[in-house]
């Protein structure tokens, strides 16, 4: 196959990297692969660091006629037969560039990005098929009358396990807490979606004489917001932010507990990461959440919207210690006998396969 993949995000997020590494999995499986991200953007930087050629693209308003057409001649120039779009604004340029010379365009879908609305309607005629990592969006989409016909696979994600790298003690102490702090990591986008300032005011709730420190990884619009809130909380010395991070796996292994209390997902990278790194994970129960923790036997499961369960699990891990231990060997072991990278791209694979196929 010759595949473009198309990522015009203007931040880093689980969908990023899902894109680059899927990416560099099917090339090495012999494919010709190329990517397309925006001008400036970490997922530009990221893939132009990468073996593969890749095009970048100043990029503003969606259906923007120079974008499209430049889209256009890149799919004929390269050879293109198939185009992975992620975003909906993705396939408001790429989508268009090749239905106009007859590619197949799969929509990829970690999130559930599509509404049901007039406008993501229009979108969604430029797609072929939806490649999503999570039953929940499947199933979200498919009970929407004007959708259910689309063609969809579901591709849980998975991680090369190879490609973790061990606890850094360097690392550890340049997160700037003392040496016997416990370290609870959130990875990922600052948007309102994620519930980050669950976390903040469930450590607020915390003994002054706690050992947890939070640490938050990522960008987003939402970030001045909670940063205010973590001022106006008293948090200042407990939680760092930290940013766009192109070091989030080895974060991951220097943290004590991965944290997601998202009131929507699809199948998370970030917590998959922190599962393979060996550090224990908590999370809600948002899209396939719960079939990553295996039901609780590979990470606790917290209710939705509510503070005091975070803090009371805090408290008792802090307690026993030894239970964070026991959960992260679950967790790793639930990720190398069910997540696996080589599983993935064999179903991304054959997804692709079949939209050239239509």
């Amino acid at each position: 196959m010759n595949i473009s993949f198309v990522n015009f995000a203007s931040d880093w997020g689980g969908g990023e990297g899902w894109t680059l590494r899927t990416a560099l999995g099917l090339s090495e499986r012999g494919h010709v692969v190329n990517i397309v991200a925006r001008n400036g953007s970490p997922f530009a930087q990221q893939a132009s660091s990468s073996p593969l050629p890749t095009l970048t693209l100043p990029i503003s308003y969606d259906y923007r006629p120079g974008t499209v057409f430049a889209l256009r001649r890149h799919l004929l120039a390269t050879g293109c037969n198939v185009v992975v779009v992620h975003h909906n604004k993705d396939v408001r340029t790429a989508g268009v560039a090749a239905k106009m010379i007859g590619v197949p365009v799969v929509h990829r879908n970690g999130f559930p990005v599509v509404k049901d609305t007039g406008r993501h309607r229009i979108t969604m005629r430029f797609t072929d098929r939806i490649l999503t990592n999570s039953t929940r969006i499947r199933d979200t989409y498919q009970a929407l009358n004007w959708l259910k016909a689309k063609p969809m696979d579901v591709v849980a994600n998975g991680i090369d396990v190879s490609s973790i790298p061990a606890r850094d003690p360097e690392l550890t102490a340049s997160l700037g807490f003392s040496d016997n702090a416990l370290i609870a990591l959130f990875a990922g986008r600052l948007t309102g979606v994620k519930r980050v300032d669950i976390l903040l005011r469930a450590f607020e709730a915390l003994d002054d004489s706690s050992r947890w420190r939070l640490v938050i990884a990522g960008e987003g619009g939402q970030r001045s917001k909670l940063e205010a809130l973590t001022d106006k909380l008293g948090l200042s010395e407990r939680v760092h932010f930290l940013g766009y991070r192109d070091d989030a796996r080895a974060l991951a292994a220097c943290a004590d507990l991965g944290v997601l209390p998202s009131r929507d997902e699809g199948m998370p990278n970030s917590l998959m990461e922190a599962m393979a790194a060996g550090t224990a994970v908590t999370a809600t129960p948002a899209g396939d959440v719960e079939l990553l923790l295996d039901h609780g036997n590979a990470g606790w499961i917290m209710p939705m919207g509510e503070v005091r369960p975070w803090t009371a699990l805090l408290n008792e891990l802090e307690a026993d210690p030894d239970r964070l231990q026991r959960m992260s060997v679950a967790g790793r072991e639930r990720v190398l006998e069910n997540f696996t990278f080589e599983r993935m791209i064999d179903g991304v694979e054959n997804s692709l396969k079949r939209a050239i196929m239509m």
